[in-house]
């Protein structure tokens, strides 16, 4: 009969605690890693005098008077937020934005709501809910004109916003 050394039993559970040590390594003073800087490139963002944005061409835009994530957007968000995190990126902002129909103080609330809708999917995707900032700014800063319906529907977007450490 063999009797099994005591170590072999916890060997498994020592590589695990081992893997489990490894971490990211911290950005450097004042910007993110190159690695950071690839996997925010390689998810649409594009950096700004804010930080790093999620580009304009890959904007999260909603229908009149919506908040709802369809199903692929919320697919997308849920990588981005796999793939930052994936790369020690744990804080973001985001902002949510309407056109400029209706009151104020409903575009206000719209707003919110559509922020909170993709700060919901990035944490389903693995974002701690306490990293993220929301935002609703709603109908302040249009990035098209608003006399028209395809400048509107510009308008309706949520900007995710990774501030630069």
């Amino acid at each position: 009969m063999r009797i099994a050394h005591p170590i072999g039993r916890i060997w498994p559970l020592i590589l695990l605690l081992l893997a489990a040590c490894q971490t990211v390594p911290p950005a450097p003073a004042g910007g993110f890693t190159e690695a950071q800087k690839q996997a925010l490139r390689a998810n649409g963002f594009e950096e700004t005098d804010r930080g790093w944005e999620f580009g304009m061409a890959d904007r999260l835009l909603f229908a009149t008077d919506q908040s709802r994530i369809v199903p692929d957007q919320a697919a997308r968000i849920a990588r981005i937020a796999q793939a930052l995190r994936a790369v020690g990126i744990a804080r973001l902002r985001v902002e949510g934005h309407t056109d400029s129909t209706g009151r104020r103080i409903y575009n206000d609330a719209l707003s919110l709501r559509r922020a909170k809708a993709v700060g919901e999917s990035l944490v389903r995707g693995g974002m701690p809910q306490d990293g993220i900032a929301i935002e609703g700014l709603g109908q302040d800063h249009p990035v098209e004109s608003n006399d028209t319906v395809a400048g509107r529907a510009e308008n309706r977007r949520v900007v995710i916003v990774v501030p630069t450490p």
